[in-house]
């Protein structure tokens, strides 16, 4: 059973090298997310303002101010015949950066404030009958945060596309799967996979973190649960130096206290092998007992760095 390439000429060299790898994994377990418009919809003249400044301290003036409900999505997408904007408030900051958005109604919201070049900041508030106007006051912009990620084509029968629940975002998956988003505010952002067919429903739904500037890799979509594979090959490891070896066929090692066999298929079929910024990998499985809780697979790693630690992929 095999993936992407066969893997002979390359076992055979990775044999032939000798070269044994410790391997650590760490469990991760994406759970799916609940979001919730707050109050409701009870009726109340809301407001939020404030004043939005750059890095530097200057005043954002020009900066788009965008108000979302807190389960806000954009769903405009192709399946829809017509489809109206659930815009709440849209407004400019002035020249000295302030803005204010009324006529809301009780609720929960995500405020976003992005200068349309490189900055942006995003905040949460609660309109009540009790609070109903917000003063955010001084609030900094903080340079873009970029998403990358990749979402598995093969178990969607349509387009697939990448929301952020409450930013007005979305993005059509490429045809190899990835996705790039680079305008994005720090902090923690929930994101959906969803496809063009209506009676699906969202891949997956999961909260990534990134600070400001960070570029932040998505961990694959498609599965609820996903291992890290680290290569260590410092001297508490394998111990290589020299240059890094490329093409290299990894012999990995499954059991049960590395792996959770009851969550995948019974022959393997259904689990992948990718790098850290979501590219798929080459990968054949040579055992695959779900019984026993064993299995061995060879998967092809560009790049062996040595004398290192942190390098590592995703089994899912």
């Amino acid at each position: 059973m095999m993936n992407g390439m066969n893997l002979s000429k390359h076992v055979q060299r990775g044999i032939s090298l000798g070269c044994i790898i410790f391997l650590s994994m760490l469990f991760q377990r994406c759970s799916d997310i609940t979001v919730s418009g707050g109050f409701g919809s009870e009726t109340t003249n809301g407001s939020v303002s404030g004043t939005a400044l750059l890095p530097d301290g200057r005043p954002s003036s020009g900066a788009r101010v965008t108000v979302r409900r807190a389960d806000f999505v954009n769903d405009s997408l192709p399946r829809q015949v017509v489809f109206k904007a659930r815009t709440v408030g849209d407004v400019v900051t002035d020249a000295t950066g302030a803005f204010t958005v009324d006529s809301l109604d009780t609720g929960s919201y995500v405020v976003e404030i992005n200068d349309n070049t490189a900055n942006a900041v995003k905040t949460e508030c609660d309109i009540s009958r009790e609070e109903a106007e917000v003063d955010l006051e001084k609030t900094i912009l903080q340079p873009y945060v970029t998403l990358v990620g990749w979402v598995d084509l093969s178990l969607i029968d349509s387009d697939a596309y990448v929301q952020i629940v409450g930013l007005d975002r979305l993005l059509q998956v490429d045809s190899s799967g990835s996705y790039t988003l680079n305008d994005l505010p720090y902090g923690t952002v929930q994101v959906r996979v969803v496809t063009a067919d209506s009676t699906a429903v969202p891949v997956v739904n999961q909260s990534v973190t990134s600070l400001p500037g960070q570029t932040t890799v998505v961990p694959p979509s498609g599965w609820k649960f996903s291992r890290r594979v680290f290569l260590n090959t410092t001297a508490s490891g394998a111990g290589i130096n020299g240059s890094p070896v490329t093409d290299f066929p990894l012999l990995v090692r499954l059991d049960t206290s590395t792996f959770a066999f009851a969550d995948a298929a019974y022959d393997g079929r259904d689990c992948r092998f990718v790098k850290s910024d979501g590219t798929p990998m080459a990968f054949e499985i040579e055992r695959w007992d779900a019984q026993a809780g064993k299995a061995e697979v060879w998967v092809l790693v560009d790049t062996v760095y040595t004398n290192d630690s942190t390098h590592y992929f995703l089994v899912n």
